[in-house]
């Protein structure tokens, strides 16, 4: 008994050892590669107002997805012991180095020690995050943390579906888990709450048994829950968020948004159609990118054929892929356009399919786990980084346009919505940015990552600058027309900025 529990403390000092120097390779070598933006500060920003007595976020208005129990709440636990920048280079690594362990645990379910060895094959590709979803995944506010809840809400669901008689805490873990995800992000509605309901229907109609029923009254409550959480908040002036537009394809764009379907799936795994070409250095990783997709989408194949043979965890992960394929395909939420963050739940959910099908081979067919496992090997040496980052990459256009700012004097500011949060953290937040957009030929408050506290007299903003890649509507003629004439204009860095010397919040609260 004393060697058994010795083992199990050598485990577990070695994976909190691993998953350490894990998210110390994501930070080092992925994360610092990127520069902060005004998305990533947008939460930073909220968590902060929560920790000053704000908890529901009142007078804000978020995005499509809350965050209000993923990111922002992460990001204002870690602010309560660190800086700034330690929570923004923080999260995206330690969530997805999470994701890591969780698909590893997934995987791991009910396998016989001799099928073990062969699932680091699925993993590799998943632990060496592939460049198209480094920026996504490894930084703060882009559906790492929804994913990292759909992961461990699959891996209780197998669980709770497994066992006769679960225990009431497992429940409660599940419930409140997903009740607290659902508040977060849609994608946890998307991408696990529906499919698993979907399964559990299937499988009660299939096996004519009610052994789930609970685990199915859970998850519909806890989603429900979430949901109403939502609009509660929402509908007495908390954190407010924008509703998602369902709205389908028309039929002759069918082919267009399947081809970017196709071509965004490809660019997951390092392939893109548009770009390849043969006498690039790394085109063997790039090929082995494509097969790896390719194998990936047979093998899921297969599992949808063999569908009532799987095991309840396959069923969730093949029902959530096709939500995710079928959102991406059929409806205009990408506009044709190849966002990989919005087909990346898929990409886990497909290697963890594929992997597991791989894993109910046969013994006799060990070759065959090899041979296939060659291309999954060599997407995820291409996804190696080597190049080591001692710090952050800057914005330097941003610290210049800071440094411009403060040498005038000047302390609050509207400006177009890219210029806004960045903005404040880059100048030390000793500038304090709020996004602005024009509407029928007037400025408006911009709808989202904002407070409307920012638009009132108090707030006396004295400076204006407009973005020229992106003005929002925003001109010169008509920022003379709602302000009057600027004290000083200059261009930096392709930014205007109108220096006004005057209160710009009470005109503009006084024009709305």
């Amino acid at each position: 008994m004393k060697e058994f529990f010795q083992t199990k403390k050598l485990i577990l000092i070695s994976g909190l050892t691993f998953l350490c120097l894990l998210i110390g390779y994501y930070i080092y070598f992925y994360s610092f590669s990127f520069p902060v933006n005004s998305d990533n500060v947008y939460f930073l920003h909220a968590a902060e107002d929560m920790l000053n007595g704000n908890p529901l976020l009142k007078n804000w208005n978020g995005g499509f997805f809350t965050a209000l129990t993923g990111d922002i709440l992460w990001a204002a636990f870690f602010r309560l012991f660190l800086s700034q920048k330690a929570v923004l280079y923080l999260i995206g690594p330690l969530s997805y180095a999470l994701i890591v362990l969780f698909c590893f645990l997934i995987l791991c379910r009910n396998q016989p020690h001799h099928r073990q060895k062969y699932i680091g094959l699925f993993l590799i590709p998943i632990l060496f995050v592939p460049k198209a979803l480094r920026h996504p995944l490894m930084t703060l506010g882009m559906h790492g943390i929804a994913i990292l809840y759909i992961l461990i809400l699959t891996w209780l669901f197998g669980i709770l579906a497994a066992e006769n008689k679960s225990s009431l805490l497992m429940r409660i873990v599940y419930f409140f888990l997903l009740w607290m995800a659902s508040i977060a992000d849609g994608y946890v509605i998307y991408y696990f709450a529906i499919p698993a309901l979907s399964v559990l229907i299937l499988d009660a109609i299939q096996s004519r048994s009610k052994k789930n029923r609970i685990l199915f009254f859970l998850t519909l409550l806890g989603t429900v829950a979430g949901v109403a959480a939502v609009q509660l908040i929402n509908r007495m002036g908390f954190l407010r968020t924008e509703k998602t537009a369902f709205e389908l394809i028309k039929f002759s764009d069918l082919r267009k948004y399947v081809c970017n379907t196709t071509d965004t799936w490809f660019r997951i795994f390092g392939f893109s159609f548009h770009e390849f070409s043969i006498r690039k250095p790394d085109a063997i990783f790039e090929i082995s990118g494509a097969v790896a997709a390719l194998i990936v989408l047979v093998l899921i194949l297969k599992a949808i054929k063999d569908f009532f043979q799987q095991d309840m965890i396959t069923k969730v992960l093949i029902a959530s892929f096709l939500f995710c394929i079928g959102s991406f395909t059929f409806t205009a939420v990408t506009q044709a356009e190849p966002a990989v963050r919005y087909l990346s739940p898929a990409f886990f959910s497909g290697l963890l399919i594929a992997g597991k099908q791989i894993l109910r081979m046969p013994p006799r067919r060990k070759s065959e786990r090899w041979l296939i496992g060659i291309p999954f090997l060599l997407f995820a040496l291409g996804n190696v980084s080597v190049t080591y980052y001692a710090a952050p990459v800057t914005n330097p256009s941003y610290v210049e346009i800071a440094d411009a700012l403060k040498d005038r004097g000047v302390k609050t500011i509207y400006a177009t919505y890219w210029e806004t949060h960045a903005l404040s953290y880059y100048s030390g937040e000793r500038i304090q940015a709020a996004p602005i957009m024009a509407e029928n030929d007037k400025i408006i408050p911009y709808q989202w990552s904002s407070k409307t506290d920012w638009y009132e007299p108090n707030f006396n903003a004295t400076a204006i600058l407009i973005s020229q890649n992106k003005r929002y509507g925003l001109s010169e003629d008509l920022l003379v027309r709602t302000f009057g004439e600027y004290r000083e204009r200059f261009l930096l860095d392709e930014t205007e900025i109108y220096i006004y010397g005057k209160n710009l919040s009470a005109i503009f609260a006084n024009a709305e």
